[in-house]
């Protein structure tokens, strides 16, 4: 299908089998494959007009939006992506990666250009990260066999290494807030088994630090930033889910529950999650206190060791924190859904506290 194609809303409504809360799926064309971002990265436009998200229903993997007030979808792109994109915090584009080149699309006018071109034998293996002011895209790269932090400058266009390293870099997600900062885990270091699994970076390459020193007994998983509050909020599996500072001060579990992925809103008031071994659904959760209740079942393969991971629902926020954004299987392929969060606050009488006292190693 060409860019600028348009289909009618596909969306949906139903109750979930467990809460009652209503949960609609935005996304029906068989056979195609639909797919929200990343948990980290930005599937909304600021606005939170729009959903973006990957749909093969038209000529490979291409970008999609979804209009919030009516349903409407329509291709953005034509090319194909090799990787999954981001939206940037300022303005309605989506960044992706294609070929050797960062692209920019506008969502509403669908107007695109080149951001930069990548230097000869560099390959980016990560979905771009937008920094603070708009000023960079920040991703984890190759060089030849060995790997790298690079950025490109949104403007100039010019590709730079910020970091050399031997291991995995992965899950690259800038600051909310301070441009000059970056978080991404380090998957393997040698043995395939994460040695300090959280780092953050700044956009220089001077200062590189993990806030938090894991024991060989603790499993730290799925890293992000909490909102726009500084903070960093990372699951502690299968203990709960932690938030922490950048300097690595004020340790504290936020609340108990064997937490996969985990998102904070922009306010940082609350955290979405999705479980995994075993899958208990979705959760939304109360910072301040770790209250919780449970939105929706996941139906998602999370847990199964035969699934992949592009079934697990990855559950983030939208901007103005309206809507619960996720993945799930519930059709038999992957599919984009949404629940309003409001209905859930508003269902005090649903809601309770796990009682655990955290024992660290």
């Amino acid at each position: 299908m060409p860019k600028g194609q348009r289909w009618n809303a596909e969306w949906s409504t139903e109750a979930d089998r467990t809460t009652g809360f209503e949960v609609r799926r935005l996304t029906n064309n068989p056979p195609s494959s639909n797919r929200h971002f990343y948990f980290h990265q930005i599937s909304w436009t600021p606005d939170s007009s729009h959903v973006i998200f990957v749909s093969d229903r038209g000529g490979g993997s291409q970008l999609c939006s979804i209009a919030m007030a009516n349903g409407e979808i329509t291709q953005l792109t034509q090319d194909g992506m090799a990787h999954d994109a981001t939206m940037s915090l300022h303005a309605p584009v989506a960044y992706y990666y294609t070929g050797n080149e960062f692209r920019a699309v506008n969502v509403l006018t669908l107007e695109e250009h080149t951001v930069g071109v990548l230097p000869e034998r560099m390959k980016c293996y990560s979905g771009p990260s937008e920094n603070a002011d708009g000023t960079l895209l920040v991703f984890a790269a190759q060089i030849g066999g060995e790997r790298c932090m690079a950025k490109t400058e949104i403007g100039p266009g010019a590709t730079s290494v910020i970091l050399e390293t031997s291991t995995v870099l992965s899950h690259v997600n800038c600051s909310l807030t301070d441009p000059e900062w970056i978080m991404h885990c380090d998957s393997t270091r040698g043995d395939d088994k994460p040695k300090q699994r959280v780092w953050v970076l700044s956009t220089d390459g001077l200062r590189h630090w993990h806030p938090y020193t894991q024991t060989p007994q603790e499993w730290l998983t799925h890293e992000s930033w909490l909102g726009m509050t500084g903070k960093l909020l990372i699951c502690y599996w299968p203990t709960g889910i932690m938030e922490i500072n950048v300097d690595g001060s004020g340790a504290r579990l936020i609340a108990a529950v064997n937490a996969w992925h985990a998102a904070a809103s922009r306010d940082g008031r609350y955290c979405v999650v999705d479980t995994n071994w075993p899958d208990r659904g979705i959760h939304l959760i109360e910072r301040d206190t770790g209250r919780m209740c449970k939105v929706c079942e996941s139906d998602s393969g999370a847990g199964d060791a035969r699934a992949g991971s592009e079934v697990h629902p990855h559950p983030s926020f939208s901007p103005d924190g309206k809507y619960i954004l996720f993945g799930s299987q519930k059709t038999g392929r992957p599919e984009v859904y949404v629940v309003e969060t409001e209905q859930v606050i508003a269902r005090q009488d649903l809601w309770w506290k796990p009682e655990y006292h955290w024992h660290r190693w």
